[in-house]
């Protein structure tokens, strides 16, 4: 994705998003770098004994593209 916001303004909505959905993130000191886990929920017919649950780990860097005259 590419984008004319600045990293900062990038991050706020995606630091607003995470919050309203209410899950926890990480956000790195020094880079722009934001990490966050989302765990499934299964409805009570899919849910066994034998069952995994389902389980994500998004990271999201924010990189810099240098300008150019192209």
């Amino acid at each position: 994705m590419f984008s004319y916001q600045t990293p900062s303004e990038i991050l706020d909505i995606l630091i607003s998003k995470i919050d309203e959905i209410g899950m926890s993130h990480k956000i790195h000191n020094k880079k722009w770098q934001l990490t966050f886990e989302k765990l499934g929920k299964y409805d009570s017919e899919e849910k066994s004994q034998d069952a995994l649950s389902e389980y994500c780990n998004v990271q999201v860097k924010i990189l810099r593209i240098p300008k150019s005259d192209n």
